[in-house]
């Protein structure tokens, strides 16, 4: 009986409660057409399964026009002469004002993740290493340990702390992305990614909240797998003197 009354308390009754908030929700909002998904994971399932297959692109392609986009600009980005003259020169002048403040030990892993972090920011806003960028770093730690937890803020209080993160890194951007707005009216223009966003606004342009959305997803995309490269790189190189002397 126990177990029943458990069961009806943690899986029916929250089963309720969400399709009764969609249902209200839907007639509050006038939503786009598609699918919202099954209660509380939405449509992860079918997005598991196209990344599993060796073309993922329909699926995301079925879901609007906007990532096509967004995708296309960062490609277009990535493969430009501005990310090519001034990738490698940034990662350089990084690594060796990171060297330079070391001290004789460093947890490697954790100052991979911060390298990576600091890299991106400056690819994607211009922004040199500072105490803003440390303190968005801060936050978005946050944010990606939210990923590992029950997604139910009233079970979980790392999923609690990642919303309410999420919520400082969208406000901090979002102040960058309406000063930078106003600069690229004015005729002011800087070669980054944010740049790119805001130039695009000649082809049917992004409103502040997709250009804040983006810049947020792009910050976390290669957080975690970055660093793990960068870490595991530096351990092997270390155990093979033979190929640490040919990378020399």
């Amino acid at each position: 009986m126990a177990v029943s009354a458990c069961l009806v308390f943690f899986i029916v009754l929250p089963a309720i409660v969400f399709f009764v908030h969609r249902s209200s929700r839907c007639r509050r909002h006038r939503l786009p057409p598609g699918s919202l998904g099954l209660p509380f994971v939405g449509e992860t399932l079918q997005l598991i399964s196209a990344y599993k297959t060796e073309n993922p692109e329909p699926f995301i392609d079925e879901r609007g026009n906007l990532h096509k986009k967004m995708h296309s600009l960062t490609m277009s980005f990535a493969n430009s002469s501005i990310i090519k003259d001034h990738l490698l020169v940034d990662i350089d002048r990084l690594i060796r004002l990171k060297l330079d403040s070391w001290p004789d030990r460093v947890l490697l892993m954790e100052e991979a993740k911060k390298i990576t972090f600091e890299l991106t920011v400056k690819q994607l806003m211009s922004f040199d290493p500072c105490e803003w960028t440390e303190s968005l770093r801060r936050e978005y730690v946050l944010v990606i340990e939210g990923f590992f937890s029950v997604p139910l803020p009233i079970l979980s209080p790392t999923y609690r702390r990642a919303i309410k993160a999420r919520t400082k890194v969208a406000e901090a951007l979002s102040l960058v992305v309406k000063q930078r707005r106003i600069e690229s009216e004015s005729g002011e223009k800087r070669k980054d990614m944010l740049g790119a966003l805001l130039a695009s606004d000649d082809h049917g342009g992004f409103s502040d909240e997709e250009i804040v959305d983006f810049l947020v997803a792009l910050l976390v995309a290669g957080y975690e797998t970055t660093s793990t490269t960068m870490t595991l790189a530096v351990k092997f190189l270390t155990e093979t003197p033979l190929a640490l002397a040919q990378v020399k």
